[in-house]
């Protein structure tokens, strides 16, 4: 006997994937843009903690609105991750289960890279967790987006 509920819920995991892919190529190109584009001035960042302090944060919403975009869209990025996590979950699928598990950390890793960048001082070694969080981000959604359903 087929168990179409399983097949629609792998389904279901592997089209939130390619959402996330989607999601993960914006923040790309937000960050990008940013990197490129935006001067950060290092006065409005400036460290009071691990993590700066959250008057800087707010003053940095000031220097470019794209900023606090691309940290909403972080946030949303990683509602997404532990929503696919908790499909890949529900749909009994142990690789699918450990790649969302994967996503979702190296989205929480390059989160927190971009907020130390942000906050801690605009060191090169953040920029590149971000890019490389974001690379096996896409690489584990990569590989749930390519899992199709055997019926």
């Amino acid at each position: 006997m087929i168990d179409h509920r399983a097949t629609h819920d792998t389904l279901w995991v592997s089209r939130a994937a390619v959402w996330m892919i989607g999601a993960l190529g914006v923040q790309f190109l937000m960050g990008m843009y940013l990197n490129l584009f935006v001067s950060l001035p290092l006065h409005v960042t400036g460290s009071t903690g691990p993590m700066g302090s959250m008057g800087g944060m707010i003053r940095m919403a000031g220097v470019s609105p794209l900023v606090m975009l691309h940290v909403l869209w972080g946030l949303g990025l990683a509602t997404g991750g532990l929503i696919t996590g908790m499909g890949a979950l529900v749909a009994r699928r142990a690789p699918l289960t450990g790649a969302a598990g994967v996503g979702f950390l190296a989205v929480l890793i390059a989160g927190w890279a971009g907020l130390r960048f942000l906050m801690a001082g605009q060191h090169d070694a953040m920029s590149y967790t971000m890019a490389a969080g974001w690379l096996v981000a896409v690489l584990a959604y990569v590989v749930i987006a390519r899992d199709r359903p055997t019926l």
